[in-house]
């Protein structure tokens, strides 16, 4: 378990900075690679890249700050999942702190998600209202995978709670015993 749990937090931290890593990137216009069979390049959600490209500064600061929150609540809820698998190395897989953190982790993914979903919509309504930009439709996708991830995280959130369960009628056995 203690091999395992070490792999597991390595690739979350892999994780981690791969997300900081291409928030960075989706908002400094520059490709990654131009070849002659393809391009890599990266955009935020509902842009396309010349898009981001063009953008003025005074457009691109409120933008990044839609976007960093939904990331920073994924990196706090990569954080909680990091210390629950740090402590379930020792005897206590079932303790308080591990509820907490699992729920925590849950919520924070789940609302990471909603976050990124409503971040496109956010934009075209702060271009349209906020910045004056005429012409600009507000656009909103939601994707089945979207979807799936928010409902993964329900799910977790109700292991943490099976968890929770289960602690307090272990207590009650030892008790009764």
């Amino acid at each position: 378990m203690m091999q395992r749990s070490r792999l597991l937090r390595f690739l979350l931290g892999l994780f981690a900075l791969s997300q900081i890593a291409g928030f960075v990137l989706m908002w400094s216009p520059q490709v990654l690679h131009q070849g002659p069979v393809f391009s890599f390049q990266l955009a935020p959600n509902g842009m396309a890249f010349d898009e981001v490209a063009h953008m003025p500064l005074r457009h691109m600061v409120p933008c990044i700050a839609l976007g960093l929150v939904a990331l920073l609540v994924l990196l706090l809820g990569l954080w909680h999942l990091d210390r629950m698998l740090r402590s379930a190395q020792g005897p206590s897989i079932f303790s308080l702190d591990n509820i907490a953190h699992l729920r925590i982790f849950a919520g924070a993914a789940a609302l990471s998600t909603l976050l990124s979903i409503a971040e496109v919509p956010m934009r075209g309504l702060l271009f349209k209202y906020l910045l004056g930009e005429a012409g600009v439709t507000v656009k909103m996708a939601v994707s089945s995978s979207d979807l799936f991830l928010v409902l993964l995280c329900v799910v977790f959130y109700l292991v943490a709670d099976m968890m929770h369960a289960a602690r307090r009628l272990a207590q009650e056995n030892e008790a009764f015993v």
